[in-house]
C-alpha cells in the first residue's frame, strides 16, 4: 500500500532544490532581459551618435558657406566702396571744371563789358 503522507508532503531537500532552480530561472531571465534592453540601448546610443555627428558635419558645411557668403559680400561691399569713391572724385572733378568754365564765362563777360565801355 502506498503511504499517501509521505509523498504528499516534499521533504527540506526537494523545496530547497526547487527554490533554488526558480530562483536561477529568475535571474537567468534577468540577466537575460537586462543583455537585450543594453544591446537595444546601445544601438540607440549609436543611432544618437550617428545623429550628432551629422549634425556636426552640417553645421560645419553651413559655417563653410556662411563664411565664403560674408566674404564675398565683403568684397561687394568694397568693391562698392572703391566706385563710390571713384564717381565722388569724378563729381568733384566735373564740378571743378563747371565753376572754371563759369568763372571763365564771367571773366569774359566782365572783360567784354570792359572792353565795350571804353
Amino acid at each position: 500500500m502506498i503511504d499517501h503522507k509521505k509523498y504528499a508532503q516534499p521533504n527540506k531537500k526537494q523545496i530547497y532544490a526547487f527554490i533554488r532552480i526558480g530562483l536561477i530561472v529568475l535571474f537567468g531571465l534577468l540577466f537575460f532581459s537586462m543583455y537585450r534592453s543594453q544591446r537595444r540601448y546601445a544601438a540607440e546610443i549609436e543611432l544618437l551618435r550617428a545623429e550628432v555627428r551629422n549634425l556636426k558635419e552640417r553645421q560645419e558645411a553651413f559655417t563653410t558657406r556662411l563664411s565664403d557668403r560674408a566674404k564675398v559680400m565683403d568684397a561687394h561691399i568694397e568693391r562698392i566702396r572703391r566706385s563710390e569713391k571713384h564717381f565722388e572724385r569724378l563729381i568733384d572733378s566735373r564740378i571743378y571744371t563747371l565753376q572754371a568754365k563759369l568763372s571763365d564765362k564771367r571773366l569774359s563777360e566782365i572783360d567784354h563789358i570792359r572792353g565795350g565801355g571804353m
